[in-house]
């Protein structure tokens, strides 16, 4: 599935997320290599530049390394997929109390609801 790009974040930064959470769910696994630049940006329909500065940036932070003649590829060091499930799993707490927040709840109130959810859903 494709991203849907908004205009509150840059593009690149945007198929960085999508990449990464590709990566969380296992889509993508370690050593799996990456459509090439000009691939992804043609099926994003996003210039390849684009597509090149997210790649850069998910190598700088060690998620993906590029072998070159080869193409770029998944990591496969687990500390670095615990630590992305870890950067994940804090953006999508603080989009939650962000949400919550905008209809009015405080942040206790949605941390109740998150654990009464939670406990209906477990058990």
């Amino acid at each position: 599935m494709k991203p849907t790009f908004h205009t509150d974040k840059p593009i690149y930064s945007q198929i960085c997320d999508w990449m990464k959470k590709k990566m969380v769910t296992r889509e993508w696994k370690s050593d799996d290599k990456l459509p090439s630049v000009r691939e992804m940006g043609a099926s994003l329909a996003v210039n390849p530049n684009t597509v090149s500065r997210a790649y850069q940036e998910l190598e700088r932070a060690g998620y993906i390394y590029a072998k070159r003649g080869m193409g770029s590829f998944v990591t496969s060091e687990k500390a670095v997929f615990e630590q992305l499930k870890s950067e994940l799993a804090e953006e999508i707490a603080t989009r939650f109390l962000e949400e919550a927040e905008s209809i009015g709840l405080n942040s206790q109130a949605a941390i109740e609801l998150l654990t009464k959810r939670s406990t209906e859903h477990d058990g």
